[in-house]
């Protein structure tokens, strides 16, 4: 009876380390769960504003092609030399795909209420008032 009293003794002891040990367990796992949530949000956040610095670098340039058709206009009715034209010309060739990819490329940071409508109406408009 000794020995039985003993091995239950032993087994009495070893629960709560058992016990101990599941705990700890469980409390590192939700620690390194928490962890990896916290990280995949960074990610998250980084992309966005990845994603949003792209397009305004995007859009700066498209809009800088604008600039360029304006400017090379001016440039030829003020001094008559078709030099000036060149700029106009690579960019008046160039802005209707960069337009497009920048409006593809911001789909999806801008506002679900955004619509192109008034900004696609005045580049119809400035192009117009360029080619004159």
């Amino acid at each position: 009876m000794d020995k039985l009293a003993v091995e239950h003794k032993a087994t009495t002891r070893i629960w709560p380390v058992v016990l101990m040990l599941a705990v700890a367990i469980s409390l590192a796992a939700l620690a390194s769960w928490n962890t990896l949530h916290g990280l995949e949000e960074t990610n998250a956040i980084t992309d966005g504003r990845a994603k949003a610095r792209q397009g305004r670098m995007q859009l700066q340039q498209t809009f800088s092609m604008v600039k360029d058709m304006e400017t090379g206009v001016r440039g030829f009715a003020l001094t008559g030399d078709a030099r000036f034209l060149v700029p106009y010309h690579a960019a008046h060739a160039a802005f209707p795909k960069a337009y497009i990819d920048t409006k593809m490329m911001l789909q999806d940071i801008l506002p679900a209420e955004f619509t192109w409508d008034e900004l696609d109406r005045l580049v119809v408009l400035r192009q117009e008032l360029a080619a004159r």
